[in-house]
């Protein structure tokens, strides 16, 4: 009878080596403590940055209201030189100076708004954000909120910072601030020539409407909606942008979002990018879910990408009548 073979230990005592299952099971147990903790982290991390991002939100939401107290109204997109509401804003976010370096006679692209124009603002972005596309760094990861529809329609400016020309005040939000919604956030575009980045959120696809029986903004814009829902990568080509590429321009998908599909949809734009400023640019976000929103009466909630499509286009409105339950958000 062959007898075990036993290493000896300094105490006398025989002692047996482990086996390789017994060390194969030790490195497995290894992994997934170590998996557990570093999920963990990732989490904590992320929420450290959502509320990062919220906070962001919420400084916009007080600057909006140090702007209204001064003026008795919000501040409008600029149709004369293109400014956006956020370069209104800067006075009232510490950044005065800024805001005194910019020459509002020109556009914000013009030679004397150089320097401005491509200043990094660090409260506009959102601290999960991670694109490099735009090298000046003057991203926005917040934009304001137009309307919801085409362009065009009456809804189309419906919302807070939708109304080029007009006076918007607390007052004239008939829907009730804290159930308007102003500001929300969404992905910076990765629209560099010859290149387009695996994320569908960061560039709209290009969807030809300009078919027969498609021409009028009543029969063509609720098909495209549907068609831009369903569209993917296979089918249809996609359009660079510059989706929050520098905060000081002006428009929808540059620094102005709409309701037309729910957070996280896709965006499109309206034959070959030649109508881009009447398509879909969706609130889009990193953050697990949804997208954080910031509201006209200055409180910023999460609201989930399974909204329903009438209640988070009754939300952009800011008189458009609809009775929002807010248990529905």
């Amino acid at each position: 009878m062959r007898r075990a073979r036993w290493l000896w230990g300094r105490d006398g005592f025989p002692a047996r080596g482990f086996t390789l299952i017994e060390l194969l099971v030790v490195i497995t147990i290894i992994g997934v403590l170590a998996a557990l903790l570093l999920s963990g982290a990732q989490s904590a991390r992320e929420a450290a940055r959502r509320a990062w991002c919220a906070n962001n939100l919420k400084q916009l939401g007080l600057a909006m209201h140090s702007y209204h107290a001064d003026h008795n109204a919000f501040p409008q997109p600029a149709t004369a030189n293109r400014f956006s509401p956020h370069t209104a804003l800067l006075l009232y976010t510490e950044r005065s100076t800024l805001y005194n370096a910019i020459n509002l006679g020109f556009a914000g692209e013009e030679k004397p708004n150089t320097t401005a124009y491509r200043t990094r603002i660090s409260l506009f972005q959102c601290p999960s954000e991670y694109s490099t596309f735009y090298a000046s760094g003057a991203t926005l990861s917040y934009p304001s909120v137009s309307g919801h529809g085409h362009a065009k329609s009456e809804t189309g400016a419906s919302g807070v910072f939708g109304a080029y020309g007009l006076v918007v005040s607390l007052a004239s939000i008939q829907d009730g601030a804290g159930q308007t919604a102003a500001f929300s956030e969404w992905l910076v575009g990765e629209s560099r020539k010859g290149f387009i980045g695996p994320d569908t959120r960061r560039y709209a696809f290009e969807i030809d409407v300009f078919r027969e029986g498609w021409r009028a903004p009543e029969s063509y814009f609720e098909p495209f909606l549907k068609e831009c829902r369903e569209a993917n990568t296979w089918k249809y080509p996609r359009h660079g942008h510059l989706r929050g590429g520098y905060w000081m321009d002006v428009g929808n998908g540059t620094t102005a979002y709409n309701h037309n599909l729910t957070p996280n949809a896709n965006s499109c734009v309206e034959g070959k990018g030649k109508h881009s400023r009447g398509g879909v640019w969706t609130a889009s976000s990193l953050h697990p879910g949804g997208v954080n929103v910031l509201f006209a009466d200055g409180h910023v909630q999460s609201v989930k990408d399974s909204i329903a499509l009438n209640v988070w286009r009754a939300l952009c409105t800011r008189a458009g009548g609809e009775i929002v339950d807010p248990l529905s958000y």
